[in-house]
């Protein structure tokens, strides 16, 4: 078939189709070319030797020379396996950094940045940009050292006392428990013999004084004995003085102990 047998409307209506999908395929065209992305050599990394269980930084970088603002996602790779992924907003005619985190591991690893999606900032319509993709970034990881002696005693006391923590506290719950159960009788024993003392001398004061004054050297004793009394329920009375005193007094015992063992075993050499 040839031209001349279409009429010249088929003609022309045949000449605006193809010029309309020459129009819609130059606006895809310029649609899918944002200039935006990557540029060279945009991923690098915080240090690129490094020892099992460092931590490191990746970096990478984005730009936009395009006419819209551009949105998206970045996903970071570390040999191919996504570490993360992180968002993205760039303005048109400027650029933004991104970065992630890495535990190092033993062994030679390659890091890289791709752009998961692009949105235009205006529009909200996905668009594609001209470089999508990083390079990547080679990181060699050594072995972690062996721990030092000091490093194994160390670590092997940790664990111990984390193992044994739980029964550390239930006996140092003990203890305690029963020095405020020691604490409070003291408390009311004390009280007590402050009041009997009080009411015992003023009965021999009555008496005595009858007697013919006699009675002064049990007035005498008794006073002083409700001033120790006194003075013993005020320590009983506060732990911050309690305490202290406790100890103290259980170190002078063990040190008489002590004292009076060793004096026993220098007689029997003589």
């Amino acid at each position: 078939m040839r031209i001349r047998d279409f009429s010249p409307w088929a003609v022309t209506l045949m000449v605006l189709l193809v010029l309309a999908a020459g129009q819609a395929q130059a606006q895809t065209t310029s649609a899918a070319a944002v200039d935006a992305g990557f540029p060279t050599r945009s991923i690098w990394a915080s240090q690129t030797q490094a020892t099992e269980g460092e931590s490191i930084t990746v970096f990478t970088v984005l730009y936009n020379s395009g006419t819209d603002d551009v949105k998206g996602n970045v996903v970071f790779e570390i040999d191919d396996t996504v570490i993360n992924t992180k968002s993205f907003d760039v303005d048109t005619g400027s650029s933004e950094i991104l970065s992630t985190s890495w535990i190092a591991q033993t062994g030679r690893h390659t890091a890289s940045a791709s752009i998961q999606e692009a949105i235009d900032g205006q529009t909200n319509a996905t668009v594609n940009v001209t470089n999508a993709t990083t390079g990547t970034v080679t990181i060699t990881v050594a072995p972690a050292p062996p721990p030092s002696a000091l490093g194994q005693v160390v670590s092997t006391a940790g664990a111990v006392i984390a193992s044994s923590t739980p029964v550390a506290e239930d006996v140092a719950q003990s203890v305690y428990n029963a020095a405020e159960n020691l604490r409070q009788d003291g408390i009311t024993y004390l009280e007590s013999q402050v009041a009997s003392t009080t009411h015992q001398g003023t009965v021999l004061g009555t008496s005595t004084e009858y007697a013919g004054g006699t009675g002064g050297i049990g007035s005498s004793l008794g006073g002083w004995w409700s001033s120790l009394a006194a003075l013993a329920i005020i320590v009983f009375s506060s732990p911050f003085l309690f305490y202290p005193a406790a100890l103290f007094v259980c170190f002078v015992i063990l040190y008489l102990l002590t004292a009076l063992i060793g004096t026993s075993r220098h007689r029997r050499r003589f």
